[in-house]
């Protein structure tokens, strides 16, 4: 019962932020301003790119889900999907890192996780 409740308030934490980041994101295309991304790579801020980066980031919340349930495999399907949206994300390139060894994939963790280090090097 009480496993029940922190996986429901853990999800709600993790939609709550992605709603909160996708609201700060919103809010600074109206008023023009230049907003930290998801992504390190510059944004032009088109509709299109709005979409792309709101796809990423529900398919790395979803990864984070399948994570928290012990989901390695359906963790990394998502982390992938993320990556066809916005290919340079650190976070997602660690995540899947992770993921990779839990699978036992190394050779895999280790590309994902010198891609993750190219793209954030103050992480490492």
């Amino acid at each position: 019962m009480v496993f029940s409740y922190m996986r429901s308030f853990f999800v709600f934490v993790l939609l709550a932020s992605f709603a909160l980041s996708a609201a700060g994101l919103a809010s600074a295309v109206v008023l023009g301003e230049e907003s930290p991304s998801f992504s390190n790579s510059p944004v032009s801020w088109k509709p299109e790119d709005i979409k792309a980066l709101t796809k990423s980031l529900a398919h790395y919340t979803m990864g984070l889900i399948y994570d928290f349930e012990a989901r390695a495999h359906d963790a990394l399907k998502e982390y992938n999907k993320a990556l066809e949206y916005d290919n340079k994300q650190p976070d997602v390139y660690l995540r899947l890192g992770i993921d990779y060894i839990i699978t036992g994939n190394h050779k895999k963790a280790e590309e994902a996780l010198k891609r993750s280090k190219k793209y954030n090097p103050r992480d490492f």
